[in-house]
């Protein structure tokens, strides 16, 4: 037999009770002041995964001596009478920042200077005469290889000279070729 708010359509039975309002008003104020009663947690979680963060990120805390620091950190002076806890690695770290940025050419200028664009004409490659690279190699057992190699040079060396000295030549011709034809022209009429 079914209850009188209860009824049944076919197989199925069905509650037609009404709701329980009072029991939902305490649910929904006992889980409002449940979320109250947790937000100081909440803030002592967020506060202590950012310090993690910034711990991990290199940035350092504020301290009045040792005993504030915790792990392998000690409590170093920053400028003048700024305290912080760091490692001696983050120590080190933050003096070569102050260095990179503090020279005569800022660490940020100078990539933007490299990365930026370039002049052809300021980075061209040069050949050289310079022996030095064979000088170690001459000490190896390979006597003619070092002579046929420096005669390689040498004789490179003579051929650029004689380049040079050649246009230097043709320009000198040209510049006496035109120097007679304007002399020639002024003797034309």
């Amino acid at each position: 037999m079914a209850h009188e708010d209860e009824y049944e359509i076919g197989d199925e039975k069905f509650d037609d009770s009404p709701p329980a309002g009072y029991a939902m008003l305490i649910t929904g104020v006992g889980s409002v002041l449940a979320l109250f009663a947790l937000v100081p947690l909440f803030h002592v979680y967020f506060a202590s995964m950012v310090e993690g963060e910034r711990s991990a990120a290199g940035e350092a805390r504020a301290c009045m001596d040792d005993s504030d620091c915790t792990g392998d950190r000690t409590c170093l002076t920053v400028g003048d009478d700024y305290r912080v806890c760091e490692t001696e690695l983050e120590a080190h770290r933050r003096d070569v920042r102050g260095k990179l940025n503090g020279g005569r050419l800022p660490i940020g200028r100078a990539i933007e200077n490299v990365a930026g664009p370039r002049q052809a004409a300021v980075i061209r490659p040069q050949a050289s005469d310079d022996l030095g690279a064979l000088a170690g190699w001459s000490q190896d057992e390979h006597p003619e290889a070092v002579a046929a190699a420096e005669r390689a040079i040498a004789t490179k060396r003579d051929a650029r000279r004689a380049a040079r000295r050649a246009a230097r030549e043709a320009q000198a011709a040209r510049a006496r070729a035109q120097a007679a034809a304007a002399l020639a022209g002024e003797q034309a009429p």
